[in-house]
């Protein structure tokens, strides 16, 4: 998929929001389970509302 953003790049050096991967694309190859992955992060954090809403001070300070 990174690959592809590389090719897809325009003039500006750019990845635009429409070339995001959906929801059900990382849910595929998301572990079942939290012990599988070993992170301390469900797949629903990853969600860009999520990250937004984690990030909204930064943005606003």
């Amino acid at each position: 998929m990174l690959k592809e953003w590389q090719n897809d790049l325009d003039y500006t050096g750019i990845v635009r929001g429409e070339k995001n991967p959906t929801y059900s694309d990382f849910k595929k190859i998301w572990p079942k389970r939290a012990s599988e992955s070993g992170l301390p992060y469900q797949l629903s954090d990853f969600k860009l509302v999520n990250l937004l809403y984690r990030l909204r001070n930064v943005l606003v300070y």
